[in-house]
């Protein structure tokens, strides 16, 4: 099991000879089995993509009540992240200020599977609302707002790039979430999924392209690109429905 020591204040790994430090991680380890026992009963999935499912976690003492669980499933060849890779990634962006899940351990059971367990963002996808699974969310009904939304988001994408030097690669509709705030209602933005994500230096071929094991390549949208088509589809939905919302 891997801990994001800045979502919990584990000890360093280095200090492992010391047995208080072994039973908090011991501790910790007996924790997250509970945490991944109880999401495996209830299969309340949040979400599936081409690496990885989501599940929900419903904490019966709510002593936790907005972490998920990440189950890794290579579903497709090619390049995936594993569930440590990711959790480094996802710290690497916020350290950058970039608005994504807080990453809180990795952990791979017995059997080899690998889960990554995060906080679970407070909103819908745009893809949810392109495909009207959710209502627009009111905080976007306003056409500046929206405005604002995709501005700001546009500017999550460049840190990720330029701060981070992380470039997502499997960017889509359904990996920009519009996050809630509880205090504000007002409407962020938040890009998940680094399963596929890759660092690198430049918006060049390299950065984009994969070469397997076997000599097989695989390509991967330009983020921008991604970006562009998630903006004109929103822009789009908006322009298509803002009748329904001023009634």
């Amino acid at each position: 099991m891997s801990i994001n020591r800045s979502a919990l204040e584990y000890a360093p790994s280095h200090a492992h000879e010391k047995p208080e430090i072994r039973r908090e991680q011991e501790d910790a380890t007996r924790e997250i089995i509970a945490i991944l026992d109880r999401i495996e009963q209830n299969r309340s999935e949040l979400g599936r993509g081409r690496t990885a499912d989501v599940f929900f976690y419903d904490d019966p003492e709510r002593r936790y009540s907005k972490i998920c669980a990440k189950l890794i499933i290579r579903r497709e060849e090619g390049y995936s992240n594993d569930a440590l890779e990711e959790m480094e990634l996802l710290d690497d962006a916020r350290q950058n200020g970039v608005r994504v899940p807080h990453p809180i351990c990795s952990y791979k059971d017995q059997e080899g599977k690998e889960f990554l367990i995060m906080e679970t963002i407070n909103g819908p996808s745009i893809d949810d609302i392109l495909k009207h699974r959710v209502e627009m969310p009111k905080a976007l009904r306003d056409p500046k707002k929206l405005q604002t939304f995709l501005d700001q988001a546009e500017q999550e994408m460049e840190k990720l790039h330029e701060e981070a030097r992380i470039h997502h690669r499997d960017f889509h509709s359904g990996n920009l979430m519009v996050g809630i705030d509880e205090e504000t209602r007002e409407a962020e933005p938040v890009i998940i999924d680094l399963g596929t994500a890759k660092k690198g230096w430049g918006d060049d071929e390299e950065t984009y392209t994969d070469v397997d094991p076997r000599g097989k390549t695989t390509f991967y949208p330009k983020d921008k690109d991604s970006f562009n088509q998630t903006r004109a589809d929103l822009i789009k939905f908006f322009t298509k429905n803002q009748n329904e919302w001023s009634e």
